[in-house]
């Protein structure tokens, strides 16, 4: 729109993509400390 203001993200908190990826890893890293006894590998 002509005349319309951008939003500028400020932080984190205006981008939660970067808190899903986080959690994301936190998961994963998880899930191989439980299963390391298993032999999983995350390939």
């Amino acid at each position: 729109m002509p005349g319309a203001k951008e939003r500028v993200p400020t932080g984190l908190h205006d981008m939660p993509g970067h808190y899903i990826r986080r959690l994301q890893q936190i998961a994963v890293a998880v899930f191989l400390q439980e299963v390391e006894s298993f032999g999983v590998t995350p390939i």
